[in-house]
């Protein structure tokens, strides 16, 4: 089994490398069988009860409503919220996926020791898809 400190350096390496390609986050799965139950392609995947941002009150927290909508409109609005994004699975019970801003992966060193223990004890073990181009990076 690989060792905490060798995962860490692999998954800095993933998140550099995505961020010099202009990626904004990393969409993490579960495993790949959950993402097929998705459908398998990002883009084409619908969410239930994700929240939509429609303006900020004056203490600056977001406000809008809940729909259902493309996993990819999902996403950009939690970043935009600075919400890290969870994906339940297609019943509704457990996390399936959970996506993370690059910029806080690299500038909040538990973010990244979070997101990389979660592959390293296999509660995420891939793929990993970058957002937003929606490709397959490990």
């Amino acid at each position: 089994m690989i060792d905490e400190t060798t995962a860490l350096k692999r998954f800095r390496k993933i998140v550099i490398e995505a961020q010099e390609k202009g990626e904004k986050g990393l969409l993490i799965w579960k495993n790949p069988e959950e993402r097929e139950k998705w459908g398998g392609n990002e883009e084409e995947m619908w969410v239930t009860n994700a929240f939509e941002v429609h303006g900020y009150a004056q203490d600056g927290k977001a406000y809008g409503t809940y729909r259902n909508m493309e996993l990819t409109r999902a996403i950009r609005n939690a970043f935009e919220c600075e919400y890290q994004f969870k994906l339940a699975t297609v019943d509704g019970k457990g996390i399936v996926a959970m996506a993370f801003q690059i910029e806080k992966l690299l500038s909040i060193e538990g973010h990244l020791m979070f997101a990389c223990r979660g592959m390293l004890y296999g509660h995420l073990n891939g793929p990993i898809v970058s957002i937003p181009s929606y490709q397959v990076v490990e």
